[in-house]
């Protein structure tokens, strides 16, 4: 059986609707923070990247590495997701150098094939 390629558009542009719908009637309020309170973003790829690699990635790096370390480290629960910049500057220089140290391994502040193992809680001991 085929069907009309001209209804398409229409049957596409019914369904949204539908959906826009079903989401503006079933959609939590969210709530705002209280004044002085640390909004916190929820936990779903803010700024995440998916760089599934190993490569050497330290002080003064930027771009996509950087960023998936500090969603790795937010995961964690040891960086704000609000501070995933893909910047890897003093600050998240120190948090790699705490996590590190955490884990046992040479806090050096780099993120090298050891320290993705752990991020992504590989490994003999896993998460």
């Amino acid at each position: 059986m085929k069907r009309r390629i001209s209804s398409l558009p229409a049957l596409l542009a019914s369904a949204a609707i539908v959906a826009g719908s079903v989401l503006a009637t079933s959609a939590p309020a969210i709530a705002q923070p209280h004044s002085g309170a640390r909004a916190h973003a929820p936990r779903n790829n803010f700024g995440c990247t998916y760089y599934y690699g190993t490569g050497l990635t330290e002080y003064g790096d930027r771009g996509p590495r950087v960023r998936q370390v500090q969603c790795l480290l937010s995961k964690w629960d040891l960086m704000d997701p609000s501070e995933i910049d893909g910047i890897f500057g003093q600050h998240t220089r120190d948090v790699v150098r705490g996590f590190q140290h955490e884990l046992g391994l040479d806090p050096d502040g780099k993120v090298g094939v050891k320290t993705w193992g752990a991020l992504r809680c590989e490994g003999p001991s896993g998460c």
